[in-house]
């Protein structure tokens, strides 16, 4: 039995080795796997938020064109005022335009007693 036990010593020593190389290598490669798995997770949180970022610069520069517009109208509207009032003010008498000028004071920078 001994003899047997002693003829067989090295191929054990030999897989012992090299079992525990394995167990080491299988004991990094678990390490890093959890390693990998938390740099997807953060990359997963940060898709996430780079979304919601992007979902809210979308939907600000619709607000803000919106606003745009409204402005750009509200600007069409007072030169359209601007023109009627000038056009009025040049057929009016001259008491006209003051009383214009008197409800109006200080409008669009006009003056209508020249």
């Amino acid at each position: 039995m001994q003899g047997a036990a002693a003829a067989a010593s090295p191929f054990v020593q030999f897989y012992q080795q090299r079992y525990d190389v394995l167990r080491n290598t299988l004991e990094a490669t678990r390490i890093s796997l959890a390693e990998c798995q938390n740099a997807h997770a953060e990359r997963l949180d940060n898709s996430r938020e780079l979304q919601d970022m992007r979902d809210r610069v979308a939907l600000q520069r619709r607000i803000h064109a919106e606003a745009i517009k409204a402005l750009q109208d509200q600007i069409g509207r007072l030169e359209s005022q601007v023109v009627t009032l000038q056009s009025s003010a040049s057929t009016a008498s001259p008491q006209q335009a003051k009383n214009i000028g008197a409800i109006l004071p200080g409008t669009f920078g006009m003056n209508l007693d020249d």
